[in-house]
């Protein structure tokens, strides 16, 4: 028996991948072989799939990175006022008291801000997701299609992310109040590890969840499953992602940040622009690659762990 998506019921646990039938369609219908992966086949897979669904990939990215670089800005904006009110000839003790009253003013804001960053960043990383469960086998897929997808999800993916953000800050807060103060940088590192390890183990629950129609709890529970044995080999992936993205990042940036003003200049309204703009091209690049990276790191691991390779196969057939 079968379920609308072409999958039969015993294979519940894999992706929902759509089939038309049919038999092997060769190493590499889409985007990466289908086979064990390698870091070049990670990494050019993900920016095959930006070219393959540009419109989709680009458009929602940018989408997102204009609303949040707008959140930014008028949080930014609102910082600059309060800053101005510090007193520069008053005593330090004024002055940090000065500073307590302008973080708790700003409090809220910062908030409202992190809130609307990591709702939108959630729906990007959701909807890519999907992306990737097409573009493995080659298949087309509209805005649209990609929606329909991920809106029954839509919640799921929203709470993992606040689950996954404040179980890292937990970690990170509690850590570094009692390293940090106590042992300085060395206490820095010893935070830093912990909320690095949380971060490669619960680096392909996203997939999971969307692309295996699971719960908050059995897609972490997937991902620290798929990571487990092979954590260094995940992290390494992951990390030559993050320098790749630096990198972009510092290219595409270089001409917004020689347009900021000197070190020890005010900053106005226009150079918060200025650097939000750059913001918004930057991360309309990066954001994507890295979402890509995590989910052919997912796919990776399940066809060296569950042999998902023939199903795969099967789901490309035309």
């Amino acid at each position: 028996m079968s379920d609308s998506s072409g999958m039969s019921n015993g294979d519940s646990e894999l992706p929902r991948y759509p089939s038309s039938g049919g038999g092997d369609v060769g190493r590499q219908p889409g985007v990466v072989p289908l086979e064990p992966l390698r870091l070049g086949e990670v990494i050019g897979g993900a920016f095959a799939t930006m070219r393959a669904y540009a419109g989709i990939v680009f458009g929602t990215s940018f989408v997102i990175a204009v609303i949040s670089a707008a959140v930014s800005y008028f949080v930014t904006r609102s910082m600059l006022a309060d800053v101005a009110q510090i007193d520069a000839a008053a005593s330090p003790e004024r002055q940090m008291q000065q500073l307590e009253n302008m973080l708790g003013d700003m409090l809220p804001a910062f908030g409202i801000q992190l809130a609307v960053m990591l709702l939108v960043q959630a729906v990007l990383t959701g909807l890519l997701m999907t992306v990737v469960g097409r573009a493995v086998l080659g298949k087309p897929i509209t805005f649209g299609e990609a929606w329909a997808e991920l809106k029954p999800r839509l919640l799921s993916v929203l709470g993992l992310a606040v689950v996954i953000t404040v179980l890292q800050m937990v970690v990170g807060g509690v850590l570094g109040a009692l390293f940090i103060t106590t042992m300085g940088a060395f206490g820095a590192l010893l935070t830093l590890l912990p909320v690095i390890a949380i971060w490669v183990y619960l680096s392909l629950a996203t997939a999971a969840l969307v692309l295996e129609r699971g719960t908050i709890g059995s897609a972490i529970k997937r991902s620290v499953a798929l990571v487990k044995g092979s954590w260094w080999r995940v992290f390494g992936f992951l990390l030559v992602s993050v320098v790749i993205s630096i990198g972009v990042s510092l290219v595409v940036g270089l001409p917004f940040s020689l347009a900021s003003p000197a070190p020890g200049e005010a900053l106005s309204g226009g150079d918060v622009l200025v650097q939000e703009i750059g913001t918004v091209i930057t991360s309309t690049i990066i954001t994507p690659f890295m979402s890509l990276v995590a989910a052919l790191i997912y796919i990776d691991q399940r066809i060296r762990r569950e042999n998902l390779a023939p199903e795969l196969r099967r789901a490309a057939g035309r």
